[in-house]
């Protein structure tokens, strides 16, 4: 998410201090954030308003190509070469530093800083260190840390035997550092290299769904989502209160009702985020990487792949996609195990995106409705199941 878009729905600039200190106790112990009217001898910092990153004002060449690397391409063929020309312009060396704006200063410089870039996220900032190709990885101020805490746990008991899942280093305070890899995401790549990475991502995902696979009983799984649902729903009015969930509890008794008619059902370790953005295309190797496991969970093996095939965290539109899912037939990747009906799928997409979606806007840190969740309502007006 951009700065602009993370303020809407959160008390940013606070978390920012905040989580910029906890940062600085990993780069420059006992270094602190000061106002903007310190003495002259701080380091300043800046924030690029298009790029949103925080940087010194000569950030290293390598810094720049990456930036450029991870924004330039398009899936869009119209917009790619708009776009090149774009990012090459933004990150030389001076337009990037004319955009700069003032951020905040530090009380004691942080060695070599130029080769520093900070990046915040929706739950995390990663800080790049281009000096030694790593990554720091540091929970947001205010936000449950239980989601970085599952994801250190599960690379560091998977990453050994899966090569799509990096290896990380835990830190003090919930933080980890992990590498700086060759790698973008697919959402940044053309068309054509982004449908040939897929295929070697659903061959990983599948050797992911084979960890903790269980068959559950329909009529066992359904009791289990249905007190999920409802506990995560009771969360969610809590939170944000005065919301009309009529038409959401509609479409989760047909999905229960879809799902009655088949006899079993299969559950898995599932990414829980699987969607372009947190799959990673190198250059030098044809095996993708995954990232931001945050909410890996036991869900229904189905539900992973539905999400990237809807695109369902990006839900503009998601009713329209889903009316043409059903409407033509689907090829699935070889060896992929999922029930083969539409409606069965789409029924188990139905009850894991909604406990999902209820689970992650009531984290801590979150002030108001988020925007992704106020379309996927206005969505909900047009989907049929």
């Amino acid at each position: 998410m951009k700065i602009h878009e993370l303020k809407v729905r959160e008390n940013y600039d606070d978390a920012l201090t905040s989580t910029l200190n906890a940062i600085l106790q990993h780069l420059a112990p006992g270094a602190v954030i000061l106002d903007q009217h310190a003495k002259e001898d701080t380091q300043q910092w800046y924030v690029h308003p298009l790029l949103s990153v925080y940087a010194t004002k000569n950030l290293c060449p390598k810094g720049r190509q990456f930036l450029h690397a991870l924004y330039a391409n398009s899936p869009q063929p119209r917009r790619a070469l708009i776009q090149k020309t774009a990012l090459a312009f933004l990150t030389s060396p001076t337009p990037f530093r004319t955009a700069l704006r003032p951020a905040f200063q530090l009380s004691s410089p942080i060695p070599n800083a130029s080769c520093l870039m900070i990046m915040p996220g929706n739950q995390r900032f990663r800080t790049f260190d281009f000096l030694h190709n790593t990554i720091l990885v540091t929970p947001k101020h205010n936000f449950s840390a239980q989601g970085i805490q599952n994801e250190i746990q599960l690379r560091q008991r998977l990453s050994p035997s899966l090569s799509f899942i990096p290896p990380c280093q835990q830190l003090p305070n919930d933080a980890f550092t992990e590498p700086l890899l060759n790698a973008f995401p697919l959402n940044r790549l053309n068309r054509i290299a982004q449908h040939k990475a897929e295929a070697k991502a659903f061959q990983c995902l599948q050797k992911l769904h084979q960890i903790d696979t269980i068959n559950l009983a329909s009529a066992h799984y359904l009791s289990q989502k249905r007190t999920q649902f409802e506990a995560a729903k009771a969360q969610l009015i809590k939170k944000f209160g005065g919301l009309n969930l009529h038409r959401l509890d509609t479409l989760y008794n047909c999905a229960e009702k879809n799902l009655r008619l088949t006899q079993t059902i299969q559950t898995s370790l599932t990414h829980g985020d699987f969607q372009p953005g947190n799959i990673l295309a190198r250059n030098d190797n044809p095996d993708p990487i995954f990232i931001d496991f945050e909410d890996a969970a036991p869900r229904a093996s189905a539900y992973d792949y539905l999400t990237y095939q809807l695109r369902t965290h990006a839900p503009r539109g998601l009713a329209q996609r889903i009316q043409n899912f059903t409407a033509i037939p689907q090829h699935f990747p070889q060896n992929l195990v999922l029930p083969q009906s539409p409606q069965i799928l789409l029924a188990l997409w139905f009850i894991e995106e909604w406990i999902w979606l209820c689970q992650t806007s009531t984290r801590d840190g979150i002030q108001d409705l988020p925007l992704g969740l106020q379309i996927q309502f206005k969505e909900l007006q047009n989907i049929t199941l």
